[in-house]
């Protein structure tokens, strides 16, 4: 069953030798400070970027800190949790059109959604992008669906991914619409699909995990896990 991997303090990670964590902040968390530096990282790009105005966040944030800074960040939505931000883009549900797009099974508990992308540079944002992978296959997702602009794909194939597209992202569609995003819809965004095992495989058989010196801390949490539904 998909379930979002957690350990101590909210590390969930570390990255090589130059003292990059990966941390984890809910919206219930204690640790408002970590929350308020994550979304604060998020709404600065954005404003930055697209002269856009950021002032809602997605339930968990995802982020790399290095020496105590921020410097890239993702947030989480799973499909089960609550409705999907870019549900709104789609004429079907995402199941089925992800179903359609890969002749893969998908159902709402396989899915997660990342959003809120964001980086101080595109080495971090391919750093943060392997770690997700590791930690979403871990969590035993299946299909991750997020809104891509033209840079963010670029990140993707650099690092041998290959999401497939499944609509254009259409601020017409947007309920609450497009005036907060500045020219973010300029960049001509799609909502994109992808396969977690088949990601997580492609960065395996190019050693990146190992050349990046990726170290997971969640896979305590697995071993538990698993040990305890053994002796149930």
């Amino acid at each position: 069953m998909s379930q979002l991997l957690c350990s101590t303090a909210n590390i969930l990670g570390a990255i090589g030798h130059q003292d990059i964590k990966l941390r984890l902040s809910r919206r219930s968390d204690a640790d408002r400070r970590l929350r308020t530096d994550m979304e604060q990282c998020v709404s600065r790009h954005f404003s930055n970027v697209y002269d856009a105005q950021i002032t809602q966040f997605m339930p968990l944030l995802l982020g790399l800190e290095m020496q105590g800074e921020i410097v890239a960040v993702v947030g989480l939505r799973t499909a089960d949790d609550e409705p999907l931000f870019l549900q709104q883009y789609l004429d079907a549900p995402i199941e089925r059109l992800i179903s359609a797009a890969s002749t893969l099974a998908a159902s709402t508990s396989d899915i997660i959604e990342v959003g809120n992308l964001v980086s101080t540079s595109p080495g971090m944002a391919r750093l943060l992008i392997v770690a997700l992978t590791h930690y979403l296959y871990c969590s035993e997702f299946k299909w991750v669906a997020f809104t891509g602009t033209p840079l963010l794909l670029n990140s993707f194939s650099r690092l041998t991914l290959s999401p497939v597209v499944l609509a254009d992202a259409d601020p017409i569609r947007l309920r609450d619409g497009a005036s907060q995003w500045g020219s973010y819809y300029a960049t001509k965004p799609k909502v994109m699909g992808g396969y977690i095992p088949e990601g997580y495989r492609q960065l395996q058989l190019s050693d990146v995990f190992a050349r990046v010196s990726y170290t997971p801390l969640y896979l305590s949490v697995m071993v538990a896990e698993e040990a305890n539904r053994d002796c149930a």
